[in-house]
């Protein structure tokens, strides 16, 4: 192991168990560098120390220091919206969702999926994760395929796009064995909410494109909407994922125009529209207006995203927040939707 990335995960190890949010995310950025500059003869080392990220944010989240802040946290994001400082909350909200998508990643941690909830189950898995399609095919034997196993009740094709290098090779072969490819998750996460937040990174573009295009071509809905937040794919790669995961997604037909459902959260979101939350990331906004996202489409409050930009931006004016790097993205982003040219 390099000296660079064994520094980094010590350093990791400390900001973990200090509870370190901001911190440890940083040094992930820096240590996945260090890993991608690896040469191809260590892709050993480089999964071991992928592993050892993953187990690290797992004793993050669980640390006293990082419950606690989250606890203030929340506090402070009620606090917030009960004087309706609109800006704060806003600030605050993603500040938690940032820490909630640390605890999903830890779903996926190799030791939680390595005691399922029964001998079956953890043959399957393992097999799966393994990419052995022989192995897979022998588990399914005489099974429901589409059967939720596990802690987290989920089909076996949900469990081959959620494991660590995801294989297409193994979901084409689910799919070919009768793999239902709208049966997912419990709490109405189909196949294709997983095609976003994707937690081991590192993942090539391609893949996740050719992931998202084979389950549309199997028939998977590409705008079911979870039970609980009613989100669709896209609307999870908005808040969650990565730009690589939503242009997959965009690329495989997720019509960029579909407002958030009133159920959704954080609280900002219910009834907007995926170019109004992605405003201060200017790369996602050209890249929603790229797949044909209209600019001047009014949400449920019957605010075009210009608008709702601007209102965004004269808060953050009436905070003097100048320096602040949202609304630098507010503004290349107004300018952006502003100028851009109405389609026929």
């Amino acid at each position: 192991m390099s000296n660079d990335l064994a520094g980094f995960l010590s350093a990791l190890e400390d900001a973990a168990r200090r509870g370190a949010f901001d911190e440890f995310e940083t040094l992930v950025i820096r240590a996945e560098a260090a890993i991608t500059a690896l040469t191809p003869d260590l892709a050993r080392e480089a999964g071991a120390a992928r592993r050892t990220i993953s187990a690290l944010r797992g004793e993050l989240v669980r640390s006293p220091g990082f419950i606690d802040e989250s606890a203030r946290l929340s506090a402070a994001l009620a606090a917030a919206e009960g004087m309706g400082d609109t800006l704060q909350a806003h600030r605050l909200s993603e500040a938690l969702y940032r820490r909630g998508k640390a605890i999903m990643a830890t779903l996926r941690l190799p030791e939680d999926d390595a005691a399922p909830l029964d001998e079956p189950t953890r043959a399957l898995f393992a097999a799966i994760e393994a990419g052995d399609i022989e192995r897979v095919r022998a588990c399914l034997a005489g099974t429901d395929i589409d059967a939720r196993q596990g802690p987290l009740q989920e089909t076996a094709l949900y469990h081959a796009l959620s494991v660590e290098g995801r294989s297409p090779a193994m979901v084409a072969f689910l799919l070919s064995e009768g793999a239902d490819p709208n049966a997912g998750m419990e709490g109405g996460y189909r196949p294709l909410h997983a095609i976003a937040a994707y937690p081991w990174g590192g993942e090539a573009p391609s893949t996740s494109a050719r992931l998202a295009q084979m389950l549309v071509e199997a028939g998977g809905d590409i705008e079911a909407r979870t039970e609980s937040w009613g989100w669709t794919p896209l609307h999870r790669a908005i808040l969650e994922g990565s730009d690589d995961e939503l242009e997959a997604l965009l690329q495989a037909g997720a019509d960029p125009n579909i407002p958030f459902d009133d159920r959704s959260e954080p609280w900002f979101t219910p009834g907007r529209l995926p170019l109004q939350i992605a405003g201060h990331d200017t790369g996602r906004v050209r890249l929603l207006l790229d797949y044909g996202a209209d600019p001047r489409k009014t949400d449920a409050l019957g605010e075009d995203t210009a608008s709702y930009l601007r209102m965004l931006i004269d808060e953050h004016l009436a905070r003097r927040a100048e320096e602040d790097a949202h609304r630098a993205g507010l503004e290349r982003s107004l300018a952006l939707v502003r100028d851009w040219p109405a389609r026929s």
